[in-house]
């Protein structure tokens, strides 16, 4: 490391558009989780090929790399798509149009109670009289369909957390307001979340969530999302009690797997009772919480993953323990509901009642600044035109097509003659470093065009590298970028419609021009 002149040579590699990247670790799961997430950023819709070197043997990289080629579902999971970013978008847009409630904030009072959350695995029946008999002793968040099993057991929650934005959470919920009693329970939810949920709680308090097309569009200021809070809702009722101040933590029914495959959720949950169907196939094994081996399937040990993210970020501030018989989850502590020991505390609604009201007013203000001041209609329109001149020229944007800024000849990346310049999808490549900006935070304007984009870059590599070199090569690269270059004017035209959808134009009585208003609201 000392007898290299680094410095040219990465000056050299980042001129001409590549990445090296330096990973100092001695674990072989931070290795590798480190190299898929630079995989994921340098260009998630090439990775079909990718060769893994090894320099010398060594048992750690050994594993890093098995744990690469064992985890690859994850590396491209979770990209999004056009319709489902336009789901979060409308359903923010009605969630808080005309909404007069509260919104989250990070707290920095310490909780005087330890937090059960609460999710629906199948261990969740074995605790379950444990957390009726300590329900005053600790705050309960119920997390999803786990709300019902509480309430069927006799149990209130002090906070219900939703993360879904599908219709059936809303359905569900609407079956469940006719049976008990929603209006003392808190309901924290991402402004994502279908706009009926909401009706059925007399207390709503909306998150932003990030990584989403509304985010930018509506958040207000980083403190009000919750991090760590996907991919699952369980993530979010974790990371919520993290940031209201608890410092015990016990999880109950979190158990991301099961002991048996064909038993995978609790009794009286929506898919015990044939209301959902679950989709996952249960059948990796990982070592389970209390010895032995469970079984789980990828978004689960993802959402396991992003446990242990938050667990370590806050590791100095809580203890962790885990009381569900499922996968074993780093950091925290394996603990049997039948070893706890809980004492009184101080007035359990009082306490939720003031964290509550510590969350700050969303008005319709609020909301108004964040739409029209957006611009979202221009900006799109924009970086449509960012897009299109990249496919059109071949080539990166300038500094200043970004910020407006010039850019001096000696910062000007030097123009590159290998074999690397000459490659005919090179223009994608620039393409995706438009879409994944370095040191920025996405726009609404990249996540409508990201997931839908890279699913297409990912069939056309997968394509060009099995198409012979020749006539029908040429052919199939004239066609991708024709095509190419149309799927981002479609996905232009797709979301200004959408935009019309939400907030029709008015048509000016002087002109024929249309004129927008924030207040107009489709129904």
């Amino acid at each position: 490391m000392f007898v290299f002149d680094w410095a040219k040579f990465l000056e050299n590699i980042s001129a001409e558009g590549r990445h090296i990247v330096m990973i100092r670790e001695t674990n072989s799961r931070p290795i590798a989780e480190n190299i898929r997430d630079q995989m994921r950023y340098i260009h998630p819709s090439f990775m079909d090929g990718t060769i893994f070197f090894e320099t010398y043997p060594s048992s750690v990289m050994a594993r890093a790399c098995d744990i690469l080629i064992d985890e690859r579902d994850t590396l491209g999971i979770g990209l999004g798509f056009l319709e489902d970013e336009m789901d979060m978008v409308r359903n923010a847009f009605h969630n808080l149009n005309e909404f007069e409630g509260k919104f989250f904030n990070g707290q920095k009072d310490v909780l005087p109670f330890p937090a059960f959350i609460v999710g629906s695995g199948p261990s969740l029946d074995r605790d379950i009289d444990f957390i009726r008999e300590n329900q005053d002793r600790a705050l309960i968040i119920s997390c999803g369909t786990s709300i019902r099993v509480l309430l069927n057991n006799g149990i209130q929650p002090d906070f219900h957390v939703e993360l879904e934005n599908v219709p059936l959470v809303a359905d569900l919920v609407d079956a469940l307001s006719k049976q008990f009693d929603l209006s003392n329970i808190v309901m924290l939810a991402t402004t994502t979340v279908d706009p009926r949920v909401a009706q059925y709680f007399k207390r709503v308090v909306y998150y932003f969530r990030s990584g989403l097309a509304s985010y930018p569009l509506f958040f207000q200021g980083h403190e009000s999302t919750l991090t760590y809070s996907t991919p699952m809702v369980t993530n979010l009722g974790f990371s919520f009690a993290q940031e209201i101040g608890a410092r015990n933590l016990y999880n109950f029914g979190i158990d991301l797997g099961a002991r048996d495959p064909e038993v995978h959720h609790a009794k009286d949950t929506p898919y015990d009772s044939g209301e959902a169907v679950f989709s996952g196939t249960i059948n990796q094994p990982v070592p389970g919480n209390f010895g032995g081996i469970v079984y789980s399937e990828m978004v689960y040990l993802w959402a396991k993953q992003t446990m242990e993210f938050a667990i370590n970020r806050h590791s100095a501030k809580g203890i962790f323990y885990n009381s569900s018989d499922g996968i074993r989850i780093e950091g925290t502590v394996p603990k049997l509901s039948s070893t706890i020991t809980l004492n009184p505390g101080p007035d359990k609604q009082a306490v939720v009642e003031n964290i509550y009201e510590q969350f700050p007013d969303y008005t319709k203000s609020r909301f108004e600044k964040s739409w029209i001041e957006y611009e979202p209609r221009k900006r799109m329109t924009e970086f449509r035109d960012q897009l299109l001149k990249i496919c059109k020229t071949g080539r990166p944007l300038k500094p200043k097509d970004q910020s407006g800024d010039k850019v001096s000849k000696a910062t000007k990346p030097k123009r590159r003659s290998s074999a690397a310049a000459r490659y005919p999808l090179r223009y994608l490549m620039h393409v995706v470093r438009a879409l994944i900006p370095g040191g920025e935070s996405p726009t609404t304007e990249i996540h409508y065009y990201r997931g839908s984009t890279f699913l297409c870059m990912a069939a056309v590599h997968y394509y060009y590298t099995r198409v012979e070199d020749g006539p029908d090569r040429k052919k199939f690269l004239e066609i991708v970028r024709e095509e190419f270059t149309e799927q981002v004017q479609r996905i232009d035209d797709r979301v200004q419609e959408f935009y019309d959808e939400l907030e029709p134009p008015k048509i000016s009585q002087s002109n024929s021009s249309p004129q927008y208003s924030s207040h107009t609201q489709s129904g």
